[in-house]
């Protein structure tokens, strides 16, 4: 993948983590 691709695909996962952290309580 060009690299710009993976850094999006990498803050998409980063940032869905963090909601799923809050809702759930996820460490």
């Amino acid at each position: 993948f060009p690299e710009n691709v993976v850094t999006a695909v990498e803050t998409n996962v980063l940032r869905l983590h963090r909601r799923l952290s809050r809702e759930y309580g996820i460490k």
